[in-house]
């Protein structure tokens, strides 16, 4: 958390990422439109920290226009903010299925904190 702080001078808002390992792929229904290269791409974690009025702003006017995004880094963009990536961790997951929870617990058993 504090790299993200120490990072969000110049900018509206600071997400952590992760490199992703896997090929990503753009697709219309079950049909592939293009690959997307790894090298521009980032799989966005949390923390995400940001100045106030910026997110504010960003969540009264997506509020009027009936604007939905799955994380705030997303609605602070399409508010025209800038937001800085910094590197996260791979260990660093969302827990969303019990899969999730399974890697979760083995995460901690290996830090010594699942017991």
């Amino acid at each position: 958390m504090r790299r993200a702080l120490t990072a969000l001078s110049g900018c509206d808002g600071v997400v952590v990422a992760v490199p992703p390992k896997d090929t990503i792929k753009e697709i219309a229904g079950d049909i592939v439109k293009q690959t997307l290269k790894r090298e521009t791409l980032v799989a966005v974690q949390t923390p995400q920290v940001f100045l106030y009025q910026p997110l504010l702003d960003a969540y009264e006017r997506a509020m009027k226009e009936s604007f939905y995004a799955t994380d705030d880094s997303a609605v602070v963009e399409w508010n025209g903010g800038r937001i800085r990536v910094i590197l996260g961790g791979y260990m660093n997951i969302k827990v969303t299925t019990p899969e999730d929870l399974a890697v979760a617990e083995a995460f901690l058993k290996m830090r010594g904190e699942g017991r």
